[in-house]
């Protein structure tokens, strides 16, 4: 039982540096992407936002990590394979694994492409233009992907709710994949 509530100790703490970390590229990118709001807001420390935003990558390129070791862990084939086909998964853990595969791929995608634009005097200015642009539209999707990730973190919780209270007519999907014994998603 310890070794549960560490896992889940040790998710939510990935979690929440992977949200900060998020944000603060979020709040230092807007930044970098308008110099006269930079200027307005920073004054004369302008110059270090775009170091700041660097480095913070590097951090939420680590806070990555754990998301991409359970995307691969929790994938990999085992005894229970075949009782694992009989029951299709649930809306909310096909929304979850959805989530963990967008989160990681776009993780590396803004890590690579950051790396890029940090050390574009390395790089030719082909490939500096082409990461900018995948930088910039992972921005935009990330932004819809938190949008409804904060959206079903209020939603699922009431929904959960609701289908508790109801009354137990015929077997869902999410009782019978638990009778079988595979785990769900919270």
């Amino acid at each position: 039982m310890a070794d549960g509530r560490q896992e889940r100790s040790l998710w939510k703490t990935s979690h929440v540096a992977h949200a900060l970390t998020f944000l603060i590229l979020l709040a230092t990118g807007a930044l970098l992407f308008s110099p006269a709001l930079r200027s307005r807001l920073t004054g004369g420390y302008s110059l270090h936002v775009g170091l700041v935003h660097c480095w913070i990558g590097v951090a939420f390129a680590v806070a990555t990590l754990p998301f991409a070791r359970h995307a691969i862990w929790s994938h990999r084939p085992s005894s229970r394979d075949e009782e694992r086909v009989s029951v299709s998964p649930s809306p909310i853990r096909r929304w979850h694994d959805a989530h963990l595969l967008f989160t990681v791929v776009a993780g590396v995608a803004f890590t690579v492409t950051g790396l890029l634009l940090w050390r574009q005097d390395l790089f030719s200015l082909v490939l500096i233009d082409w990461s900018a642009t995948i930088h910039q539209w992972l921005t935009y999707a990330a932004c819809v992907v938190l949008t409804a990730h904060l959206s079903v973190a209020v939603i699922v919780p009431r929904l959960r709710a609701v289908l508790e209270q109801a009354p137990a007519t015929a077997p869902s999907r999410e009782r019978a994949a638990a009778a079988k014994g595979v785990p769900s998603c919270s």
